[in-house]
């Protein structure tokens, strides 16, 4: 699945975005691609991530950052 969120001016929309898709996933397997942009906290999403019992890498692209989520997602 990929979400592209470089149009979320504020993080805590981004948090509040990624706390819906990873519920909807809650005891499931993820794999899942984030297209954030510079402007954005990347490592607000990573941790949010590993919170959630799921992994996370960052990746740095033209122009914006690509964040890969997988795992089992942990009820949040």
């Amino acid at each position: 699945m990929v979400i592209d969120v470089r149009d979320i001016e504020k993080d805590i929309d981004l948090l509040k975005k990624l706390k819906e898709v990873l519920a909807s996933y809650c005891g499931k397997e993820v794999s899942i691609e984030i297209l954030i942009n510079f402007s954005q906290n990347p490592s607000r999403v990573m941790a949010f991530a590993s919170m959630s019992g799921c992994q996370a890498e960052l990746e740095e692209k033209e122009g914006y950052y690509l964040v890969r989520i997988a795992g089992n997602v942990c009820c949040i």
